[in-house]
């Protein structure tokens, strides 16, 4: 972990490792392709020993957009709309921050939180 010039903590996520190690899958984004890819790897391998789900997104909670009409006539209240990442992905790990690049040489993401 290393500080940037804005004095935020930088992180970075790696895919790679050691060959005992686990198989770690990284998700970039909590939209929906995000979420659902997240919560399908999930439900095909989440129960493997072996391999770990990571999912990165600067918010943490997931906003269906499409039912923001609703929310904007009075039909639905705002809480009906998002759902907290970490209730709907159970054994996928979640982490808040905001992809600051790519290292795909050495297979590392790096991140601000």
């Amino acid at each position: 972990m290393t500080k940037t010039g804005n004095s935020k903590k930088a992180h970075a996520v790696s895919g790679a490792g050691e060959p005992d190690a686990k198989t770690r899958i990284i998700v970039l984004g909590g939209g929906f392709g995000g979420v659902y890819t997240a919560r399908h790897l999930e439900k095909h391998c989440g129960q493997q020993p072996n391999i770990e789900i990571v999912l990165v997104s600067r918010d943490n909670f997931f906003l269906m957009y499409p039912l923001l009409f609703e929310v904007c006539s009075g039909t639905l209240e705002m809480r009906h709309c998002c759902v907290p990442i970490r209730a709907f992905l159970r054994t996928v790990r979640f982490v808040e921050a905001t992809v600051q690049r790519i290292d795909l040489d050495r297979r590392v993401v790096h991140t601000a939180a």
